[in-house]
């Protein structure tokens, strides 16, 4: 694997508009660079923004700016397309064409992150990568029924991987489609890069932390996740904080209805370093992740590497990840059984087992492991 040359295309990747989007590609291709002789990546931008409200077109320079991820043997580079609006199916036409006039520059060893729009653009151009399908690229893109032939057209052909089960099996159950070659590798953390506090003894008159990670909008479950806060602040004796980390279209109405609802000891913390969430992690009791559909949840790894247990929602990945050792999984928008959820975790806190939780993570979902599958997958197709 070591004397290799290996092409990543991926839309995620952190610039400087947006320095947290993509961080999870960025990690694994510090691991990449250490498996390969020498990677490119070629990170895909539009032109320029396109609304259906005025000004229509936009530019955004730090946009295009990639973070440098500062590896000798790793190149970045952009490819740069035409935009379309995401539900037209020129969409992922346009990027075809500008893939198509790069290919020259691809090793036979070719990755590409989302099975649309990238995926079903690299099938258009006729090459033959492996590809990561993570959630959002499937399901988002699957209501338009164009855009979901393609889709089809581009698993059929090619060697796809999912980032979890619960995403496997969603795929399986469409009848066009041929499952042969669909394959399961879910994400991981860089676990050298945690060090673990042991999980003390929760205080029984101490706040109680709950803690949320990731953009703040309707799918996440956040105003559910709010509204659930509020109940069990209302129901029970003990004191609670609760914490959103992240940022989004929906804080302003967020942190309004905290107020409207007397929540206390909510907070706000906007977008953070990715290091600074793993610090506020740690000094957290409780992650919850009440997504309405979910590919994986990192951030539940995370978590699980502190030794701290986890509350989510059955929607597509985290319910194939939490177990009664590590956690809780209720129905998504189900203000009732999260709230109630919550409560459970918090009286019967001090029997999950930290080091037990943390050793699930170290044999499951260790990054370098899990890279490590992801290439031989990649290195078998190009053969």
């Amino acid at each position: 694997m070591k004397n290799n040359k290996l092409t990543i295309i991926t839309p995620y990747f952190p610039t400087k508009a947006n320095r947290y989007g993509g961080i999870f590609i960025y990690d694994q291709i510090k691991v990449v660079a250490s498996l390969v002789k020498e990677a490119e990546v070629f990170v895909t931008r539009p032109l320029f923004k396109i609304s259906r409200k005025f000004p229509f077109i936009k530019v955004v320079r730090d946009d295009q700016a990639l973070i440098d991820i500062e590896l000798p043997n790793v190149r970045l580079k952009l490819i740069r397309y035409f935009p379309f609006p995401k539900d037209s199916i020129l969409y992922h036409v346009s990027l075809a064409i500008s893939i198509f006039l790069n290919k020259s520059k691809f090793s036979k060893n070719l990755l590409v992150h989302t099975v649309y729009p990238v995926g079903a653009a690299v099938n258009l151009a006729k090459l033959n990568p492996t590809i990561v399908i993570h959630g959002s690229d499937y399901r988002y893109f699957t209501v338009n029924k164009n855009q979901k032939k393609s889709i089809i057209k581009t698993i059929n052909r090619l060697a796809v991987i999912t980032v979890s089960k619960g995403l496997k099996l969603e795929i399986e159950g469409i009848n066009e489609i041929n499952t042969s070659k669909l394959e399961v590798i879910e994400n991981g953390i860089l676990l050298s890069n945690l060090k673990p506090l042991q999980k003390e003894e929760t205080p029984r008159d101490s706040i109680f932390s709950f803690v949320f990670v990731g953009s703040l909008i309707k799918l996440k479950g956040v105003y559910e996740l709010l509204y659930a806060f509020s109940e069990l602040q209302k129901n029970t004796t003990r004191q609670y904080s609760l914490t959103f980390v992240g940022d989004g279209v929906e804080r302003k109405r967020l942190e309004t209805l905290a107020s409207k609802l007397e929540a206390k000891n909510v907070s706000f913390l906007g977008a953070v370093d990715n290091s600074k969430v793993s610090e506020v992690l740690n000094k957290k009791d409780c992650l919850v992740l009440p997504s309405y559909q979910e590919g994986f949840g990192r951030v539940i790894i995370e978590m699980f590497s502190f030794g701290k247990p986890v509350i989510s929602t059955t929607s597509g990945g985290p319910e194939y990840i939490i177990n009664d050792d590590n956690g809780l999984v209720v129905p998504p928008k189900d203000v009732q059984a999260l709230s109630s959820a919550m409560n459970k975790i918090c009286v019967n806190y001090d029997s999950y087992d930290a080091e037990k939780i943390i050793n699930y993570v170290n044999d499951n979902y260790d990054l370098i492991n899990q890279t490590t599958k992801l290439l031989n997958c990649v290195f078998r197709e190009a053969k």
